[in-house]
């Protein structure tokens, strides 16, 4: 961005409706040539003509607009050095230089007897985070401390916080660290007053035990008069808020968090990306749906925070004497009472790869043969892979088709024709039996060795509220930095959504932000249009299932996600010979013809179009199980009504994780995460 100093020479939208027009066309250029939507002040300034000439709303009739082709771009393998912020002197890039000068007042600040300083692990956005070791009677302790590039206060840390002790115990999410665990006395908090949100009170009372019916709600007149009035009343606490704030001492804002020493899940990509030498790499498909559940049930911890909903979140202390809840679904009487957070920045460097967990989950006492450390030189080449491609078994209680979308629905039978799957056979059937397996009884392989031949390997007690096997092949993978993450309500303003629409990384936005279904809706600061649309801005659990499927295509296809967005043609619809859906050049694909058009007409934004690029059956990945690239298929669809809910997903992906692959024993799978995970730079 341009400095303050410069900001007067250019023209910058001054209204609601000027930046909505601006939105539009920065949105309209991300869907046609995959431009970054974060413009500076001179680019603005330089296309004000255009933006302010933009007519709102406009009519939208197909998802498939005119755009660049795609050309898939391999996933990049990041070489730089870690300690690169420790290093003296300045550099070119001014926000090199910022950084590590706020690595010198954090030293400043933390850095005692019991506090070591290790590293700065990196920095991003406006935050900052180190890793620090605490030095106790107990023993020695790694965290990560992260504060904000702009200065001791922060509102954004603030906010952070407040969404990350919502998630306090969550299994598959970071934790924070209460201060008094450290030896300090505890630190006050104060929630932030969102002044875009005009709601008086918490939507909840917390007390998510309640169980029946909701109590009715009376509908609030929404006229603009009772909107202005809400949004005084909001503004007013805002002030007290500042004024109740005034000649207190300034409190350094800053996050102390649990330190997860296994990497990023970006390592693992660019591990298989560096051994592949441009081959795609074959993650085995019981590490692929290990990963799948991890990543479901973080978004189930964001919908059902399992510090208020998990049976057994009253209990002072868990049998292996840990703290962590696992995320569960609850029962259909309390799930009115769900929460509405949205990450709005998944991708793999925020998912963190934990530890193993010893044990064979419930039920299962077997032990764990841990492989053997092996060195860079034996790796060269990449797993034993089978020449030709075995049909895979079905596994235990996989969810057939009809349990998660009806059997008659035009969406299962372009499903069925896309992934070319066969009607599952009922649970009682013989051809399901036949390949079905049951835990404990070995079926999966059995995980014992006397082999004394241990690599370093962080594990822990497995908990007795696990799937059987889960965290035993894989670890745990926990979702990270929250710094973008809201709670988002229902029936607020326009403005509310409006501007969560430019927020999170190029490549992995939703459609709820990118859509062209905003551009049908009046620029009006007060309206309500927003939040009765069912795409454009309708931010929830399904913005969340979109995140972790996009993350799961590059993590299958090593490669960066698509930009611009490629909607698909669904099955059972057929361009004309020599046309193209997402054409550049509609010079060369007329779209005026009569055939052209009645092919677009059947591409409505009402019917399940989807984003997901090459997972069907004619692409490159059939090695991966056909469920699996179905439901990462499904998770991208443009509309979130269309993408399977999180409570079927977590179902599916808890019978996912007990499925059987030929050539995937054990020792395959062990050999495998040995290789791109144990052996591989953190």
């Amino acid at each position: 961005m341009s400095s303050s100093n410069n900001s007067s020479e250019y023209e910058l939208p001054r209204t609601y409706e000027d930046d909505y027009r601006l939105a539009a066309l920065q949105f309209h250029a991300y869907r046609q040539e995959g431009k970054n939507v974060f413009w500076t002040e001179q680019d603005i300034h330089a296309q004000r003509e255009v933006w302010k000439g933009l007519q709102l709303p406009r009519t939208v009739q197909t998802l498939f607009e005119p755009r660049k082709p795609y050309k898939s771009t391999e996933y990049p393998v990041e070489d730089q050095d870690e300690f690169f912020l420790d290093e003296p002197g300045w550099v070119a890039d001014n926000s090199v230089n910022q950084a590590r000068d706020a690595v010198v007042h954090a030293r400043q600040y933390f850095d005692t007897i019991t506090f070591q300083y290790q590293k700065a692990l990196g920095f991003g956005g406006f935050g900052l985070a180190l890793h620090y070791k605490y030095l106790s009677i107990d023993g020695a302790r790694d965290l990560v401390i992260k504060l904000s590039l702009l200065g001791w206060e922060s509102r954004a840390i603030r906010k952070e916080e407040d969404i990350m002790r919502r998630l306090l115990r969550a299994a598959h999410c970071v934790q924070l660290i209460g201060p008094e665990s450290l030896g300090q006395l505890p630190r006050s908090h104060h929630s932030e007053i969102d002044v875009s949100d005009s709601s008086d009170e918490k939507d909840s009372s917390g007390d998510e035990s309640v169980t029946g019916a909701p109590p009715p709600r009376r509908q609030k007149a929404r006229t603009p008069q009772s909107l202005r009035a809400a949004l005084e009343r909001t503004q007013q606490r805002a002030a007290d808020y500042q004024q109740s704030q005034a000649g207190q001492p300034p409190r350094p804002d800053y996050l102390i968090m649990e330190y997860v020493a296994g990497g990023s899940l970006e390592t693992l990509i660019g591990r298989c990306v560096e051994v592949g030498q441009g081959v795609n790499q074959r993650i085995p498909n019981r590490v692929l749906w290990s990963i799948w559940l991890c990543l479901v049930r973080a978004c189930v911890a964001m919908k059902y925070p399992p510090r208020k909903f998990h049976p057994n979140r009253l209990r002072h202390s868990r049998p292996t004497g840990r703290e962590d809840l696992i995320e569960t679904v609850p029962g259909a009487r309390r799930r009115w009472r769900a929460k509405n957070i949205v990450h709005f920045d998944i991708d793999p460097t925020n998912i963190f790869i934990g530890d193993f967990e010893v044990g064979g989950g419930a039920g299962s006492e077997q032990p764990l043969r841990l492989p053997r450390r092996r060195k860079a030189d034996e790796i060269s080449d990449s797993p034993a892979k089978p020449k030709t491609r075995r049909r895979r078994r079905l596994g235990v209680g996989r969810l057939s088709m009809s349990q998660l979308i009806p059997e008659d629905s035009q969406v299962a039978h372009a499903l069925m024709s896309l992934f070319g799957m066969p009607r599952t056979p009922n649970a009682g059937s013989e051809a399901s039996k036949s390949t079905s397996a049951t835990p404990g009884t070995g079926t999966t392989g059995s995980l014992s060795s006397t082999d004394t031949s241990r690599p370093e390997r962080r594990e822990e007690p497995v908990q007795p509220d696990r799937e059987p096997g889960e965290h035993i092949l894989f670890p745990r993978l926990k979702l990270a930095d929250y710094g973008l993450a809201k709670e988002v309500k229902t029936f607020k303003r326009n403005t509310y959504y409006f501007y969560l629409r430019r927020i999170g990384k190029l490549g992995f936005m939703s459609p709820e932000q990118f859509t062209s279904e905003w551009d049908t809706l009046p620029p009006t600061a007060n309206g309500s249009e927003v939040s009765e649309h069912p795409t454009a801005g309708s931010y929830g659990s399904a913005t969340n299932i979109w995140g972790i499927a996009v993350t799961m295509w590059i993590l299958i296809t090593q490669r960066l996600p698509p930009t611009p967005p490629q909607p698909q043609v669904p099955p059972g619809v057929v361009l004309p010979p020599g046309y193209d859906a997402n054409s550049a050049s509609p010079g060369s694909n007329p779209q005026n013809t009569p055939e052209y058009k009645a092919a677009l007409a059947q591409l409505s934004s009402t019917m399940p179009i989807s984003y997901c690029v090459g997972m069907d059956n004619s692409g490159n990945y059939t090695h991966v199980d056909e469920e699996l690239r179905e439901v990462i298929y499904r998770c991208m669809y443009h509309s979130p009504e269309h993408r399977p809910t999180i409570e079927d997903l977590l179902e599916q992906a808890q019978r996912g994780l007990q499925k059987v692959f030929d050539n995937e024993p054990d020792d395959v799978v062990n050999r495998w995460v040995d290789d791109f995970l144990l052996s591989a730079p953190t």
